[in-house]
This record gives structure tokens, C-alpha cells and sequence, in this order.
């Protein structure tokens, strides 16, 4: 599951963060923002905060 932001602010990280992990059956999450970049873990989850630039990257080499 991926959701995309232009920038992940502190205030709406906690709820987007929870949103993305309860909505998700999928043990990985992936929140693509403009340059931030972080991982946090809500039970069993992982949702991985990473630039879109960098997730490019690595999706173009795979």
C-alpha cells in the first residue's frame, strides 16, 4: 500500500501513520513524501516514510 504527501508533518504523522496501518492487511506500509525520510512500527506494521526521488530509485534498479 502507498500513499503519497508533499510533506509529512508532525501534527497529521500519528493520525496518517495509524490510518495507513489499520487500513492495510499487508505487514508494510509505504508513505512517499518530497524529502523525508523515517519508519515506524504500530504492532505487527511497518510503515516506511521514504522521498519519492530515493523509492525511484530503488523501484528503476530492481
Amino acid at each position: 500500500m502507498i500513499f503519497r504527501h508533499f510533506q509529512f508533518l508532525p501534527a497529521s504523522s500519528n493520525l496518517d501513520v495509524r490510518f495507513i496501518a489499520h487500513a492495510s492487511k499487508l505487514s508494510e506500509g509505504l508513505l512517499l513524501t518530497f524529502d523525508q525520510e523515517d519508519y515506524f512500527r504500530i504492532g505487527n506494521k511497518t510503515i516506511h516514510v521514504k522521498p519519492v526521488w530515493k523509492w525511484s530509485m530503488e523501484v528503476s534498479t530492481t
